[in-house]
């Protein structure tokens, strides 16, 4: 048995609901279905009654539920146990075409290749936030004046706007 049948039998089990368990999996409901057929066949034991409302365990199907997240967990365990350590930082972008942001991104890759880096683009206006939270290891864009964050300019970019002759704008010299 996998530890994906596993996972399958947890969510199952969870959500009473072979469509919600899917959703939670990522996966399509029948294909989910059609796991669960096969792995009943397999171990020769109903795991669930099934209703046109409603799922239920069997006395088989929770006691399979409840030792399959005791394996999971193990498993989850073992593997933080064993896994080196990841370091990892938070960048907000807020202009990711821009080539500070690029050169940027491209040197801490090569300063750290095993540095873990979850990029993010929120919204302007929740950067002081998640910085003031550190949630947010660096962001990079325009200055930030919030409490108990630090904003340091690094360079200036210019940056244009390509649009169609016929928009309004495109026949103004500036665009603010």
């Amino acid at each position: 048995m996998s530890l994906r049948e596993l996972e399958y039998v947890v969510a199952v089990h969870r959500e009473r609901n072979f469509t919600r368990a899917a959703q939670q999996l990522h996966m399509a409901q029948p294909a989910l279905s059609q796991a669960i057929l096969r792995l009943e066949r397999r171990l020769g034991v109903r795991l669930f009654d099934r209703t046109s409302r409603r799922v239920e365990p069997t006395p088989a199907g929770h006691n399979l539920a409840v030792d399959a997240l005791d394996i999971i967990d193990r498993v989850g365990a073992a593997i933080a146990r064993t896994a080196a350590p990841r370091r990892a930082v938070t960048v907000h972008i807020s202009e990711p075409a821009l080539e500070t942001p690029r050169r940027l991104m491209a040197a801490l890759r090569s300063a750290d290749p095993a540095l873990s880096i979850h990029l993010t683009t929120l919204p302007r206006s929740l950067t002081g936030d998640d910085a003031r939270g550190a949630q947010l290891s660096l962001t990079i864009g325009a200055p930030i004046h919030a409490a108990g964050a630090r904003s340091t300019p690094l360079r200036a970019e210019r940056v244009g706007a390509l649009m169609d002759v016929r928009h309004p704008l495109a026949q103004q010299d500036s665009v603010t």
